[in-house]
């Protein structure tokens, strides 16, 4: 029981340390928007259309060049993330990677 329960704080702590929790999930302050960015080059979502990692959601690529230029660096935490929301569907928590849309992100700034 007790390595269940330090399985599962582990598996939130890598949470709350990687992109997955925040900006994407979090409103941004009042007036503001996020920018989100290329993970490798840094073209904005103003500049080019990003698309999120497949496997964790929790950064973005304008293409697949940028993806791979960037695997090296973002592997350990993609699969962190990735462990760690499978460890708590394991223990019957439900945790969604549930990206907002723009609209939603836009009308969270309004607010």
């Amino acid at each position: 029981m007790a390595e269940d329960h330090a399985k599962l704080a582990a598996a939130l702590q890598v949470l709350r340390g990687s992109a997955v929790l925040d900006p994407l999930h979090t409103p941004a302050p009042p007036g503001m928007r996020y920018v989100l960015a290329c993970g490798a080059c840094g073209k904005t979502d103003d500049e080019v259309k990003l698309l999120h990692c497949a496997a964790c959601k929790s950064v973005c690529y304008c293409g697949a060049a940028c993806q791979t230029l960037d695997w090296r660096r973002h592997k350990p935490e993609c699969r962190a993330s990735v462990a760690a929301v499978k460890a708590l569907a394991e223990a019957g928590i439900t945790y969604v990677q549930k990206k907002p849309t723009k609209k939603q992100m836009d009308a969270a700034a309004a607010r």
